[in-house]
Formats: structure tokens, C-alpha cells, sequence
């Protein structure tokens, strides 16, 4: 059986003296990660908005059923989220 590395759970977080920059570290990660989560979320919603703008203003209404009809409303389904 392995023996734990560190003895308490303070000396855990205190990482033999280097813990302040071990766990700058880890939250600095989190958040960059967390930021490219966020503006990846924001750029989805804008493409889509752009990508629906389009297909409508090419949109014909007096020819139901189009392909283009089609597609706005596989955009309108895919954007539920």
C-alpha cells in the first residue's frame, strides 16, 4: 500500500512551502479555462445570430418549403440550448 505524500491536510495545501504559487497556479488555470468556455459560448450565439440573419434575409415567403426555410429552422431547433 503507498504511503501518502503529505501528513495532514495542511501541510497538503501549504505543498512543503510553495503552496501559494501551486494553487495561484491551479485557480489561474480554472479561469482561462472558464474564460475560453465563456467567449466560446458568446462567439457560438453570435455566429448563429449572423448565420440566421443571413438565411432569412435570403428567405423568399412566398416559396414554402424551400431549402432555405428548411435550414432557418434547423438553426431556430439547433439554438435551443
Amino acid at each position: 500500500m503507498p504511503t501518502p505524500s503529505f501528513a495532514s491536510f495542511a501541510e497538503f495545501l501549504a505543498m512543503g512551502g510553495h503552496g501559494f504559487y501551486v494553487w495561484l497556479s491551479v485557480a489561474l488555470a480554472i479561469i482561462i479555462v472558464l474564460g475560453n468556455l465563456l467567449l466560446l459560448r458568446i462567439a457560438r450565439q453570435r455566429f448563429l445570430a449572423a448565420a440566421r440573419a443571413r438565411i432569412e434575409r435570403r428567405a423568399e415567403p412566398d416559396q414554402e418549403g424551400s431549402v432555405v426555410d428548411s435550414a432557418a429552422a434547423l438553426l431556430k431547433a439547433g439554438t435551443s440550448s
